[in-house]
């Protein structure tokens, strides 16, 4: 860890404010906060003492509340997740396992969630500097090691094995053992190969319907997207350094989406509008790229992290956060239950919003996103200073050099383009500072401090703060942006502006369903969206300067969810026609490439953010004169 150029800020160091934080209430207030009142996966688990799964949900949901409840300064909230860490270190078995297992239990045991309960006890000692973390953690990888010699990685395990090598490096780390780091490699050993196999044709084909494979599973890509970040860590071979990105730049060619995700419905299915990306994949491949960024410091990574966060990720819950989709499409007219939909290898309701749709990883793992991220927004430098990762509403106080530092941003980006950031210390000094300049950013103007955008380095700009000790600093960013388009070969369009994707909202009738079923009652209830506007439109967009003829106007955040239709703080007015001939088969629009004739009268369509919609469509055909 020594090596890695940015360190993360202590958890619960960063104080999220402004749209942020309200988003972060909202998670605590819906599923993420309630989970273990009610859902027997949760609220009976066997890594609590009960008798329900004793599986991956349980340490799934602790990866998202335990960020959750730190960064929130809720005291009830902290407390309930403080009694479920002190029920877990009392569960786990004298011989390293989680709880007590017959002899059977472990062989049969996929090894997968005793690397992930492990990312969670590293994130709590982290917080909490809690003893008991070291010894849980010492005890279960010797399990986890005597496990490997009767019987290699397999299955989950294999292809996620990764995961397990983060708390070692930080075991590593605390202790000063080389054991743990023998581990990892001996785990890397006994791994799927990811570095090979981001490189094969095999990660070029989307699957075929009904076939399922581990390699082709979109989670397991997503978080593989690390894997050889972590190898390199582990070996110092330059093979891995080399292809870092390896599997973002393969799996977006061939899978990608204007959203920054790939898709995986669930498993990876091509690049058609209408195929899902399961949300377990968006999470992480947000873990993912946070990672990465802390190992290597490489800005590139922040803008990817920030247009999955910013698109993608909300996109997938219905505003209040009390249910979620499995599987979310960028062309999405309709969230229905229906036989033969376009999954690959899902459910017929993978689409609608609930409380468990499909299968419940989701359900677990849907808490991950946003603390994540509001933990990562600013990380400390190897040379005593401060990196800019991403541009929210925050503040947060630290020591530099034995001198305590103070620094609030507000801004109310990615929906408006000025940051303002205000730095004060008890003391004067003078320390660097790294600002992230997006790459979409041509023209970045920042006043304050020294700054020279020619001097770009890994997406960064280092200059240095200098803080007399009584006044504070203030910093102005403008990152300004212009609207962008994004075409395929398809003659098909979405639209850009920023960090942000703007996709037409479609108005929806919510629709009730499963109400007799059990756990189903309000507010955790499943719900089909059907659209009741129209939709049907190709964009004015073949001439060159199509983008600068489109009108962008925002609005004051306000104290409100942002992402949601109504409260949507930006939009852009661009030219559109009907296509009266594009219709809906079994729950999806129809696939429409372009170029289509403009017929009709001209209309005037308004776009908003795709994280602020539930139905809507994305990717557009190309009207032209025909």
């Amino acid at each position: 860890m020594d090596q890695f150029k940015f360190e993360q800020l202590p958890l619960g160091t960063i104080k999220p404010k402004g749209w942020l934080l309200k988003q972060l209430i909202v998670q605590r207030e819906g599923l993420s906060g309630n989970l273990d009142q009610f859902w027997p996966d949760i609220k009976d688990s066997k890594w609590f003492g009960g008798n329900a799964d004793g599986w991956e949900r349980a340490p799934y949901w602790l990866d998202g509340v335990v960020p959750l409840a730190y960064i929130l300064d809720d005291t009830e909230f902290r407390k309930n997740i403080r009694g479920k860490m002190n029920m877990l270190f009392e569960k786990q078995a004298d011989d390293g396992w989680p709880y007590q297992m017959s002899g059977e239990e472990k062989r049969n045991y996929d090894l997968w969630p005793l690397l992930l309960i492990a990312k969670v006890v590293y994130t709590y000692y982290q917080t909490e500097n809690d003893s008991r973390c070291i010894e849980y953690l010492s005890k279960l990888f010797n399990a986890l090691d005597q496990a490997m010699d009767r019987a290699p990685l397999r299955h989950w395990a294999q292809y996620r094995w990764f995961e397990g090598v983060i708390p070692l490096l930080g075991l590593n780390h605390i202790t000063g053992e080389e054991k743990w780091l023998h581990l990892g490699r001996r785990m890397m050993d006994q791994g799927f190969n990811w570095y090979d196999y981001h490189r094969s044709p095999m990660v070029e084909i989307p699957a075929e319907k009904g076939r399922w494979s581990f390699d082709r599973h979109v989670v397991n890509n997503a978080m593989a997207i690390k894997a050889n970040g972590i190898s390199y860590m582990l070996t110092k071979e330059p093979c891995y350094l080399e292809a870092l990105t390896q599997g973002i730049d393969r799996l977006e060619q061939y899978h990608g989406y204007v959203t920054g995700a790939f898709s995986g419905d669930e498993v990876l299915t091509g690049k058609s509008p209408v195929q899902g990306t399961e949300l377990c994949a968006v999470a992480e491949y947000m873990y993912s790229l946070e990672v990465l960024i802390e190992m290597f410091g490489k800005g590139e990574l922040a803008d990817r992290l920030e247009k999955l966060t910013f698109n993608a990720w909300p996109a997938t819950f219905l505003p209040d956060m009390w249910s979620h989709q499995y599987d979310q499409q960028i062309n999405q007219v309709e969230c229905s239950v229906k036989q033969g939909r376009t999954w690959k290898t899902n459910g017929p309701e993978s689409n609608v919003f609930g409380l468990q749709p499909n299968f419940g990883c989701c359900t677990a793992n849907m808490s991950q996103g946003w603390p994540k991220y509001a933990a990562n927004l600013w990380m400390k430098s190897k040379d005593g200073g401060l990196a800019a990762i991403s541009y929210a509403p925050c503040a947060f106080s630290i020591t530099i050099h034995d001198v305590p530092v103070d620094v609030e941003v507000a801004t109310e980006y990615p929906f408006k383009e000025k940051i303002f950031l205000l730095i004060q210390s008890e003391k004067p000094i003078s320390f660097p500072i790294y600002i992230r300049i997006p790459k979409w950013c041509k023209k970045p103007v920042v006043s304050g401090v020294p700054f020279d955008a020619d001097a770009t380095v890994d997406g960064f700009v280092k200059t240095t703060v200098t803080c007399d000790g009584v006044a504070p600093v203030r910093i102005n960013l403008y990152m300004s942006s212009e609207v962008e388009l994004y075409k395929t070969p398809h003659e098909t369009v979405s639209v850009l502006k920023g960090s942000l994707v703007y996709a037409l909202p479609i108005e929806e009738l919510k629709v009730r369903i499963n109400e007799d079923q059990p756990l189903k009652e309000l507010p955790h209830g499943d719900f089909e969206l059907y659209p009741v506007s129209e939709w049907r439109y190709a964009l004015d967009a073949e001439a060159p300067d199509a983008a600068s003829r489109m009108e962008y106007v925002d609005k004051d955040v306000g104290d409100v969810c942002v992402f949601a239709p109504e409260n949507a703080p930006a939009s852009i007015y661009a030219n559109a026609y009907l296509v009266e001939d594009w219709g809906i088969t079994k729950g999806s629009c129809d696939i429409k490439n372009g170029p289509v004739a403009k017929k009709g009268s001209r209309q005037r369509i308004k776009l908003i953010p795709y994280g602020c919609t539930n139905l809507r469509i994305t990717e557009f055909p190309i009207a032209k004169d025909m």
